[in-house]
């Protein structure tokens, strides 16, 4: 079969599966990049391309795709390759679907980013997909990147129709705690509970952000849509008294200790309803119950405290 349209492809393996970005053209198009020279590496981003991206990657399907003004990262790589990146990021079970729908249109995306070698395999045997192989000794820091494993899973039928990579990071998660608002307030990084407690009261109740308005508050968290405390920020400051949601048992002296009858976890939740109590707590918490609500209260900075993924803060606009 005559391959009318085919991709050039980079497919990310993460123990078996992988991701996979793809360049489209036509195959006799595709065609050796002129040997490097000082006047070829200055020109060779001259011409802005617009660069259209199939993205099935491990996301939350309620978090939309940030604006492009909130995405440094993706701000850094268009300047750094001048191009315009248009990524589509299909819902969750439906990507598979997306992505034949747009094949079977002619519209094949210039990346596609999978997790399926299967698919890598089946979308080449489509003609959708071409062989790199011709083309990798033109990036040799590319091919030291990886080692023989990784290159030889990205290897099918004696050709190489992928470029391997990283398994996905979820991120660490960190403490913001607005250092500004404790100059204003003269006060300095708590390292107890009970100063934590005073530095979110002042927070709440002293207006750190000199507006003249009782709208900040000390601190925001907020749970997930099945109802746990996990990842969304409460869970780190039960940590302060050796709770470990959503573990239910501790081996303590070769013992197993039942956590949530044990006198750690009663202060735990103690210090958290003294923070309710004191409505130190955004009230919006419980409506907190997916990641990309979290960073929008981080933008809007009337929060001195919260535990987020530490790449919320690089993505934040005028962070300081």
């Amino acid at each position: 079969m005559q391959r009318k349209k085919i991709s050039l492809t980079i497919l990310t393996a993460m123990v078996g599966l992988g991701t996979l970005l793809s360049a489209c053209g036509n195959q006799d198009e595709v065609k050796p990049a002129a040997s490097s020279s000082p006047k070829s590496e200055a020109n060779k981003f001259a011409n802005k391309m617009k660069i259209t991206m199939f993205n099935q990657g491990t996301f939350n399907a309620a978090a939309p795709i940030p604006p492009r003004e909130e995405d440094v990262q993706r701000q850094m790589l268009e300047k750094a390759v001048n191009i315009e990146l248009d990524m589509m990021i299909p819902q969750g079970g439906q990507a598979t679907t997306k992505l034949n729908t747009l094949i079977a249109g002619g519209d094949i995306p210039d990346m596609i980013f999978l997790k399926s070698r299967a698919d890598l395999a089946q979308y080449y045997d489509q003609g959708v997909l071409a062989d790199l192989t011709p083309y990798l000794d033109q990036f040799p820091e590319l091919k030291k990147r990886f080692g023989k494993d990784s290159w030889d899973a990205m290897t099918y039928q004696g050709k190489t129709i992928g470029v391997p990579g990283y398994d996905n990071v979820n991120g660490v998660r960190s403490l913001f705690l607005r250092n500004d608002w404790l100059k204003k307030l003269n006060m300095k990084v708590p390292t107890n509970p009970d100063e934590l407690f005073e530095v979110m009261k002042a927070f709440t109740e002293k207006d750190p952000d000199g507006n003249g308005k009782n709208d900040t508050y000390g601190f925001i968290g907020g749970m997930n849509k099945e109802g746990t405390l996990q990842t969304y920020g409460f869970d780190y400051l039960m940590n302060m008294f050796g709770v470990n949601p959503p573990a239910a048992i501790e081996v303590k002296d070769n013992k197993p200790v039942f956590l949530f009858t044990d006198p750690k976890m009663k202060e735990a939740l103690a210090y958290i309803n003294k923070m309710m109590t004191a409505k130190v707590v955004d009230p919006d918490w419980v409506t907190m119950n997916t990641p990309d609500l979290l960073d929008q209260k981080l933008y809007k900075g009337k929060v001195g405290f919260m535990i987020r993924d530490a790449r919320s803060w690089n993505r934040m606009p005028n962070r300081k």
